[in-house]
């Protein structure tokens, strides 16, 4: 598909071999595999809890089990590639960007592509080309917030919420938007609501395993199932940010980036070749910041518990973990413990 454009493609299976010399690094492996997803999704399901790779209990478990192949993976970034550009896809976002930092990858920016999506939803709904539209954000790995929405320099807000008095967007009912004066991401309808969510490693898994017969029977042709999976980051997110870190122009798009203390959050930053610097924004709404302090405080515990996993680091993500209700944080806390044992 790639060598009509003029591209020269080489696969390797062998890590160094594959990030020797690198311009840029794509990182999206999900260690453990699917099997080691559906374990967090099976814990999770036992308390009643979100099941999700990167939010809630699995997100804990599934950083946990990662960290000793996650540094292993930075070290080599580190030695065969250091003055390239990291791209983290891998989940839990934040985290695993953090510790990717820590190890030495000093080029390196977690992506996702929701708050770009959700910014594209909010002008569809005002009935505005997307460029038109101008925000701030602020967020922790997946967890953020559009504010001071404006459209051609006019605020938008009252007019989104005439439009949301008759529908939800993306999960955010007007009521939320209204109390937080902002439009949250789809993951915040969780912290407002936590309950069980259905697994999803299963359907992955089999939707692998027919993707992978369909190149086996036919390697020229793009495998037909594979629409069946959104893979929405890369158009949103891994190509614009790769383009942008290739020009003289600067774009501006949504990153998560190292702050002080280690901990990464996202933010609005200004990409190109030369440099990615991160815009300051205008102080968020106070509804908004508090459920920031909230996502900080939790962040800081987790990222604790990723670089040491005691029962008493692990224990305080979950106290402090807004989708894990209070009385289910000491059985939880021992059924993490066991997994990480076994």
């Amino acid at each position: 598909w790639l060598h009509p454009l003029g591209w020269d493609v080489q696969v390797s299976t062998h890590l160094p071999e594959a990030l020797e010399g690198a311009t840029y690094v794509v990182h999206q492996i999900r260690y453990g595999g699917l099997e080691g997803r559906a374990d967090g999704e099976t814990v999770s399901a036992r308390f009643d809890v979100p099941a999700d790779e990167t939010l809630g209990p699995a997100a804990l478990q599934s950083a946990i089990r990662s960290m000793p192949a996650l540094r292993e993976t930075a070290e080599c970034i580190v030695e065969c590639c250091p003055d390239a550009w990291t791209l983290n896809l891998t989940n839990p976002l934040s985290i695993m960007t953090a510790v990717m930092i820590e190890a030495g990858v000093r080029h390196c920016v977690g992506l996702c592509e929701l708050p770009e999506t959700t910014a594209a939803a909010v002008a569809g709904l005002l009935g505005v080309e997307p460029a038109r539209l101008q925000w701030d954000y602020a967020g922790l790995n997946h967890r953020g917030f559009l504010y001071h929405i404006e459209v051609d320099g006019r605020p938008a807000l009252p007019r989104l919420l005439d439009v949301l008095a008759k529908r939800s967007l993306l999960g955010a009912p007007v009521r939320d938007v209204e109390l937080l004066q902002a439009v949250p991401l789809k993951y915040f309808a969780l912290v407002r609501a936590p309950s069980r969510t259905a697994p999803r490693a299963h359907a992955v898994r089999e939707l692998r395993d027919t993707v992978l017969q369909e190149l086996t029977a036919r390697p020229d042709v793009f495998p037909p199932s594979l629409r069946k999976r959104n893979c929405d980051w890369y158009e949103k997110a891994v190509v614009p940010v790769l383009s942008a870190l290739a020009s003289d122009d600067e774009q501006t798009h949504v990153v998560n980036l190292a702050t002080s203390g280690g901990l990464v959050t996202e933010a609005r930053a200004r990409i190109s070749r030369r440099r990615m610097d991160r815009l300051t924004p205008l102080p968020p709404p106070p509804a908004v910041q508090e459920w920031i302090e909230v996502f900080t405080a939790h962040e800081r515990a987790f990222l604790d518990a990723a670089r040491s996993p005691s029962t008493v680091n692990i224990r305080e993500v979950l106290r402090r973990d807004p989708l894990v209700p209070a009385d289910r944080v000491d059985a939880l806390t021992a059924a993490l413990q066991e997994c990480r044992v076994t």
